[in-house]
């Protein structure tokens, strides 16, 4: 049995643009992720927060990642809202945990 992970992260990951996207293969994805890191300043939330239409702009002209103007634009509005949830809760894994009270659940197969 495994232990919760409580730590607070420096960076959060952000989902990869496009990697919802039905059309694109698993592997394309997999591919571009150190592209990703780079583009998107290594995960940083409060960076992508700040991000402006230069940067959406910037990001939309490198070829190392997908370039989709929807998935930019909700890459920035989830990292404001990770930041959001952060001031409100003290802490993301703070508001993640409320949802168990605090404690792992242990589930058990049904025979």
């Amino acid at each position: 049995m495994g232990s919760p992970a409580t730590r607070r992260p420096r960076a959060i990951r952000v989902p990869d643009p496009g990697r919802r996207a039905g059309w694109l293969e698993l592997d394309t994805i997999l591919r571009k992720r150190e592209n990703y890191r780079a583009a998107f300043d290594q995960f940083d939330p409060k960076k992508i927060a700040r991000y402006d239409r230069r940067k959406t702009g910037q990001l939309l002209r490198d070829e190392g990642i997908v370039r989709n103007r929807l998935k930019v634009a909700s890459a920035i509005r989830n990292a404001k809202a990770f930041l959001a949830v952060q001031e409100e809760f003290g802490s993301f894994d703070a508001y993640i945990w409320q949802f168990v009270g605090g404690r792992a659940l242990q589930n058990t197969a049904a025979g």
